[in-house]
């Protein structure tokens, strides 16, 4: 017998009419005979993007193609965003093993928990640490609050006991992990992208104005041409996307209306 889900799921297929041309956009990305691979999508909230992202979703799923979808409103660094992505696409059929990205995150791991035994900061610090928000100052958007609120003496006592047990590039890798780690996870996309589509679909961009540098520079260039990005936000993309992807043809934008 069939779980409410799976009835739910039914219904909500049943449900979905009136978005012909955007379903239509989307199967010619996964069909290859679209010449982008870039779908940013924009309209005022409540008309129905995240909606049709879950359709989109539920497209992938009926055809077998991994998909990620990243809720921008709650996603709080880098680094959880690129978690989400591999545990999403380890989760789904088929599944991908990022090996690449649980590798440097489990270095990473291996540091923070060596480092927070060994320096005897409180608790609250090493939360801090975790979500990205300290040390890392200048890499971090709003780091310089944090590394106000943890105090100039508690920061130097993390410093000193990172560069006392650990070589320099871990503790450049341990202050900056973001770069390390989103290269392992393109290494990751790339390999499965070579053969066969990928969907990494972000929601509510507008919430994400901290990473589109992220999505623009270091995410979607480097990425094969088979792994599909698609964007949704209130807001029209930054003029720095459209010249950035336009003359390759790899991006198209859809206004979106009721």
């Amino acid at each position: 017998m069939p779980r409410k889900k799976e009835l739910l799921e039914r219904k909500l297929k049943t449900f979905f009419v009136g978005r012909e041309s955007e379903l239509s956009l989307f199967q010619g990305m996964l069909e290859c005979t679209a010449d982008f691979s870039l779908l940013f999508i924009w309209g005022m909230g409540g008309i129905g993007k995240s909606t049709l992202l879950k359709e989109f979703k539920r497209i992938c799923v009926d055809r077998g193609t991994p998909v990620a979808l990243i809720d921008g409103a709650l996603s709080k660094s880098v680094g959880e965003i690129l978690r989400s992505i591999s545990e999403q696409l380890k989760s789904g059929v088929p599944s991908i093993n990022c090996r690449n990205f649980a590798a440097e995150l489990q270095r990473y791991l291996q540091i923070h928990t060596k480092l927070h035994q060994e320096s005897g900061a409180s608790e609250i610090i090493f939360k801090l640490l975790a979500k990205g928000l300290a040390v890392g100052s200048e890499v971090i958007p709003y780091g310089h609050l944090a590394f106000n609120l943890i105090g100039e003496q508690n920061i130097e006592i993390i410093l000193n006991t990172l560069y006392r047990l650990f070589t320099k590039p871990e503790v450049d890798f341990y202050l900056n992990p973001e770069r390390s780690m989103t290269e392992a996870l393109i290494e990751d996309l790339n390999e499965y992208g070579a053969r066969d589509n990928i969907v990494i679909m972000f929601d509510m961009y507008e919430a994400m104005e901290n990473y589109d540098n992220w999505v623009r520079e270091d995410l979607f260039p480097n990425l094969e041409e088979k792994i599909i990005i698609i964007i949704a936000g209130r807001n029209p993309p930054l003029r720095e996307m459209v010249s950035m992807v336009t003359p390759y043809e790899n991006c198209r934008i859809t206004p979106f209306y009721l």
